[in-house]
């Protein structure tokens, strides 16, 4: 019996997968979100400012969009989706903290699963114009 009360206990305070599995995520406007998963599936970091270090950042994952989220797993650069939800600037994603390394930029509006040679290595974005991202040289 006491074993019964423990499994039942522990699947009441897990917090469920399923439906992250199925995309449930939430970014809201003027935000923009890297998913640890494509599709924007499993945690989502979101984020309506610039972030010059994702390494000390969490993912969140909303089992019920519409709940509070339970938040796990530092992003540390592990995304393989990413949607720019701002409000009227591009963002500018460099592979290094501090806004160096390697960078592309994605536009607003743009919801995409990052190409191989960008998966996992997204350190730091900033929000940029359009002007600053056309002259990127790279687009997502």
């Amino acid at each position: 019996m006491s074993a019964l009360i423990g499994v039942a206990t522990f699947m009441a305070i897990s917090p469920g997968t399923a439906s992250a599995a199925r995309g449930n995520y939430r970014c809201d406007r003027g935000e923009f979100c890297l998913g640890q998963f494509y599709h924007l599936t499993g945690g989502v970091y979101d984020n309506p400012g610039s972030d010059a270090d994702l390494r000390n950042d969490r993912y969140t994952y909303y089992s019920d969009p519409t709940k509070n989220p339970f938040v796990a797993y530092a992003s540390r650069g592990n995304s393989w989706s990413a949607h720019n939800n701002g409000n009227r600037f591009d963002v500018m994603v460099y592979t290094w903290p501090g806004y160096t390394g390697y960078k592309a930029c994605i536009v607003r509006g743009r919801k995409l699963d990052l190409p191989s040679d960008w998966k996992d290595r997204i350190m730091s974005f900033r929000w940029i114009t359009r002007s600053e991202c056309n002259a990127s040289g790279r687009l997502l």
